[in-house]
């Protein structure tokens, strides 16, 4: 395989694949949001891969992405998928935008044995939305607006502040065409459908914020920026949970990862 992002599409070199090596593989359930590790992923997301043997340490340098790095290709039913980073436990990877939700086949192939791994079956949703978050405190990527400090028990989010937080998974809004592996653009600026964010319990109105913008944040390759703000009204407390609901698909309220933040 070629690790290209093009307009025109991808051409697929003929690889002398042995399938019966079993030193690459891929972890059942291995192909998971980037954000929360669950299973969910929607077209132009960003997700990881866990497994074996996969690839080399690299990590991209500049953009677009590759679709070919530290000896990996990724492919869902044979379309490359960009690249941000190998390593021999875990890729992470974009999700190729142009797929339509339902079933793929995904496959990591080592282009310098050559080999492939098993092959696991993942469903592409319209939307599989994930808050990113710190994975050692659970911390939401939750940053104030005028300095972009992080919310934190020390900082806080109070009443009517402006916050912008960090996702993916996201369905770009009518009209919006992401290239793969490229950099959203910032003019005009790519938006989402319009998500509704909440702090607390999401079944108590308090919880939920005022979303005042919602897209992709420019210059980087699927990573979804919302920015909303604490209305009067609002739910107080510590490690208060962080989800994001749009398009029938909610974020993840239980799980490996789900993101906490603090407001007063």
């Amino acid at each position: 395989d070629a690790y290209l992002v093009t307009t025109s599409g991808l051409t697929v070199a003929s690889l002398a694949v042995n399938r019966s090596t079993p030193s690459l593989t891929v972890s059942p359930r291995g192909v998971v949001n980037a954000a929360t590790y669950a299973t969910g992923i929607a077209p132009g997301s960003l997700i990881s891969i866990f497994g074996q043997n996969m690839g080399d340490n690299a990590a991209a340098g500049s953009l677009p992405l590759p679709i070919v790095m530290g000896g990996a290709c990724v492919t869902f039913n044979d379309e490359a998928a960009p690249l941000l980073l190998t390593s021999p436990t875990q890729v992470n990877a974009q999700v190729p935008p142009d797929l339509r939700p339902g079933s793929y086949s995904v496959e990591v192939r080592s282009l310098q044995n050559p080999l492939v791994s098993n092959a696991v079956t993942v469903t592409v949703g319209i939307a599989a939305p994930g808050v990113f978050a710190n994975t050692a405190t659970g911390d939401a990527a939750l940053f104030h607006a005028d300095d972009m400090r992080a919310v934190t028990p020390d900082h806080p989010a109070r009443r009517d502040q402006d916050l912008v937080l960090f996702a993916t998974g996201l369905p770009p809004a009518p009209g919006v065409t992401l290239q793969a592996g490229r950099p959203s653009p910032s003019s005009p600026l790519a938006t989402t459908v319009k998500p509704r964010v909440f702090i607390g319990d999401a079944r108590y109105s308090q919880a939920e914020m005022i979303v005042e913008w919602s897209g992709f944040a420019p210059g980087f390759v699927g990573l979804n920026q919302i920015n909303i703000r604490v209305p009067g009204d609002h739910i107080n407390g510590d490690r208060l949970p962080v989800t994001i609901k749009v398009s029938n698909a909610s974020s993840p309220t239980t799980g490996p990862l789900v993101p906490v933040t603090y407001v007063q």
